[in-house]
């Protein structure tokens, strides 16, 4: 099993929960939820210097953006990635909480579920349901 940490909105902070957990808080989501946060993340620790983890910024229950950080040898090496859903546009945007996030890199609550459930099978490996733009190409 996974030893995947949990941070969500203001509601979890650090916490390891199982997938199912996880999943339901996207599906329970509400507004009054994303009134004082709407970000999080999922990490996994590879070492002491070194993580993966899954951001997320939700702006609504349909509108999800993640960020995988492959932060291997250490944490300040490393490679990351935004979901995109295909759209052209990839201007940055204020996703709320001093975050910003390309404007095409929201996904649908399903396919967020769908990546979500990826992640946490196999942390270890970007989730290929998804399309994924190097964070380099944005600035």
């Amino acid at each position: 099993m996974n030893s995947i940490r949990t941070s969500f909105l203001d509601q979890i902070d650090n916490e390891i929960i199982e997938k199912k957990e996880a999943l339901d808080l996207f599906i329970n989501l509400n507004d009054n939820d994303l009134a004082y946060s709407n970000t999080g993340s999922f990490q996994l620790k590879i070492s002491d210097e070194s993580n993966i983890i899954l951001h997320f910024s939700i702006l609504n229950k349909e509108n999800i953006s993640f960020r995988y950080d492959e932060n291997i040898p250490n944490s300040r090496d490393g490679d990351s990635w935004y979901t995109s859903n295909e759209n052209e546009d990839s201007k940055m945007m204020d996703a709320g909480d001093e975050n910003y996030v390309p404007e095409n890199s929201f996904l649908p609550l399903p396919l967020s579920l769908e990546l979500i459930t990826a992640f946490f099978n196999n942390p270890k490996e970007k989730p290929d349901i998804v399309n994924w733009n190097d964070v380099n190409n944005f600035k």
